[in-house]
Formats: structure tokens, C-alpha cells, sequence
């Protein structure tokens, strides 16, 4: 899976200052952690912390800069201080029960935290944030990254969908849909969806594979099409 770098806030001046609050950077965490993960343990397994994710500019989410706790969550977050993160999002929410990208943030740094047994009401959180906000891509992106943990491939596959819906051409959510059928044995899909990844973002998405060999592309590496499209 791929780490908390670029998949994240998403995808006119009352629409800007929406957008604004509903972004981030480009997903990093595009893994998930297992049901016994500790905070170090869910840092391990995230690959999406990759300096290579998160210098992708391709299809990124942009952060909110016009909301300073948005941004200070989101760094936390993105530091892997999810206790501190957390903190922020329930100041959000304190001054705004409507704050949508609070829920996101607490959603998904409660799970890097703990774990998939706090799976549920971390993906209630989230939910939350697109209910008040039926077009808050970086919220499906979450959901479909808890779900990847949860092996629910049929959820993550639809909810990553819902992104590339909002924000045609993401490319963590190829990403995320590649790595799903990567991990499913069907090879065929995987690489017709890490091509897709990869034309949006080269030199990102490449860094990525090899930070994501051994935990996604191991049955691939052998492949001529996964050497070729990745350049091994």
C-alpha cells in the first residue's frame, strides 16, 4: 500500500475557501495498518510517508492553507504525531461540529494510531466528513485505504472510483486501485492501473513501486510488463 503521501484533500471564491478546507497534499499513507498495529507499527507498514510520494506534485490534493488548524492537523498528521493531530481536529470540532475535514483527519489518524480494530469508528469519522461534504474526495480516499486494510477490496476499489470520479487522473488512486489487484492475484488489472499511475507521475510513482516491492508488486517483479513499466 502505499503511505500517507499523496492521497489526500481534494478534489469562484466561496468554492475556493471549500476547496481550501477540504484539501491536502497528495495521499502519502496508501497503507494501512494491521489489526495489532501500534503507532510504530502503522508508521512500518504506511509506505506513503515516502519522500518520493510526498514530493509528487501529479494530481495532488492541496492543503487548506487557509484554515491554520487544517493545517496544523494535517502536519501532525503527516509527522506521524497522530495523538497530536487528533488533538487539533477535536479543537476544529469544539469551534465546529460541521467541520468536515476534522472528521477525515481524526478518522484517519485514529486508524495509523491503532490499528484496524479501531477500523469502524474511525470509517464513522470519516463518513461524517462526506456526509457534510458529498464531494470531499480526500475523505473517500481514506475510506478506501481503511477499507484496503480491512482486505474489503470491493469497498476500497469503489471508494478510490469515487475520488478518480472528483478528481479524474489521481494518481494515488490508480495507485491504490493497482496495489488492490496487485494483492488479489489479477495481474492484468494491476498493470493496467500502475501505467495509469505512472504517466501522471513518472518519477513519484516509480519511487513508490520500489518502496512497495516485497508488501504489493513481489508476484509482479518477475513479470516483463511490471520491468518494463517500472523500469527494472
Amino acid at each position: 500500500m502505499f503511505k500517507k503521501s499523496t492521497a489526500l484533500c481534494i478534489l469562484a471564491v466561496a468554492t475556493a475557501a471549500i476547496f481550501a478546507a477540504c484539501q491536502k497534499q497528495t495521499p502519502q499513507k496508501t497503507s494501512a495498518p494491521s489489526n495489532t498495529a501500534s503507532r510504530s507499527a502503522a508508521s512500518a507498514v504506511s509506505s506513503s510517508t515516502s519522500s518520493a510520494a510526498a514530493s509528487s506534485s501529479a494530481s495532488s490534493f492541496p492543503a487548506p492553507e487557509s484554515d491554520p488548524l487544517y493545517v496544523k492537523a494535517y502536519g501532525y498528521y503527516a509527522a506521524d504525531r497522530y495523538d497530536d493531530a487528533i488533538s487539533v481536529c477535536n479543537q476544529a470540532l469544539a469551534a465546529n461540529p460541521n467541520c468536515f475535514w476534522a472528521y477525515n483527519v481524526k478518522g484517519i489518524a485514529t486508524y495509523f494510531a491503532n490499528g484496524n480494530s479501531a477500523a469502524a469508528s474511525c470509517l464513522n469519522l470519516i463518513d461524517k466528513s462526506t456526509t457534510i461534504d458529498p464531494d470531499y474526495s480526500y475523505g473517500y480516499f481514506n475510506k478506501a485505504l481503511i477499507q484496503k486494510g480491512l482486505k474489503d477490496w470491493n469497498d476500497s476499489l469503489a471508494n478510490f472510483n469515487k475520488v478518480l470520479a472528483l478528481k479524474p487522473g489521481d494518481t494515488w488512486s490508480y495507485y491504490g486501485i493497482a496495489t488492490v489487484y496487485a494483492d488479489t492475484d489479477q495481474t492484468d488489472q494491476a498493470l493496467q492501473y500502475l501505467k495509469l499511475a505512472i504517466d501522471t507521475d513518472p518519477s513519484g510513482v516509480k519511487a513508490q513501486v520500489q518502496d512497495d516491492m516485497n508488501r504489493h508488486f513481489s508476484r509482479l517483479k518477475d513479470d516483463p510488463r511490471f520491468q518494463a513499466l517500472v523500469g527494472s
